[in-house]
């Protein structure tokens, strides 16, 4: 479910794109690890900006599953979330290959 905060920015992003003016990337430091995400990018970018996770009931499933040592694909990566969420949890000696077709 949207929360209310994320549908109200979803109904004024004209407005908000204004009060915004970056563009370009910006890090932000997550639980797990750190993510460049575009403020812009009202689907993914923007949600994981405000509420600072993804999905999370999905996250948590997949973050349960993976243990030190594990090799991860991910297909369709989009931005990458999941795919820097693997790295995190399979440390040094795991291996994730990310894949996102649309350019």
């Amino acid at each position: 479910m949207i929360t209310r905060a994320s549908r109200t920015v979803l109904r004024h992003r004209r407005a908000l794109r204004r009060l915004v003016p970056l563009r370009g990337p910006v890090l932000l430091r997550l639980r797990e690890f750190r993510l460049y995400v575009r403020l812009d990018d009202w689907v993914i970018g923007a949600r994981i900006a405000l509420r600072r996770a993804y999905e999370p009931h999905v996250a948590g499933v997949f973050r349960d599953r993976l243990r030190p040592g594990m090799h991860v694909i991910d297909l369709g990566a989009n931005i990458g979330y999941y795919a820097m969420l693997a790295a995190a949890r399979v440390g040094p000696t795991g291996q994730v290959s990310a894949f996102e077709p649309d350019p």
